[in-house]
């Protein structure tokens, strides 16, 4: 279930490269975030205290409540780093 998600995830992140409308991506950025930390807290019932980590700092960064003042080549580089990150875990998830 927890691959289904991340791919689910990784299709939302290659969605937000688009620069959709505002409101349309600050939607994506919750769905995001609501599924960053289901797979946060997924990861902290398995005791992978690492992955649980940085699946909460991502939900924390792509939250939309709050806007973390990033630039928009930041915000590219780091949605690429994201999507590229999340399509090795789908492929070989027990890396992490």
């Amino acid at each position: 279930m927890v691959r289904i998600l991340e791919a689910f995830l990784a299709l939302l992140l290659i969605l937000m490269f688009f620069s959709l409308m505002p409101i349309v991506l600050w939607i994506l950025k919750l769905v995001l975030a609501i599924g960053f930390l289901l797979i946060a807290y997924d990861a902290f019932k398995q005791d992978k205290i690492f992955k649980s980590i940085i699946f909460l700092l991502l939900a924390i960064v792509f939250q939309p409540i709050i806007a973390v003042p990033l630039g928009k080549a930041v915000w590219y580089t780091l949605q690429l780093i994201v999507l590229i990150w999340l399509i090795g875990l789908i492929f070989k998830p027990e890396k992490i």
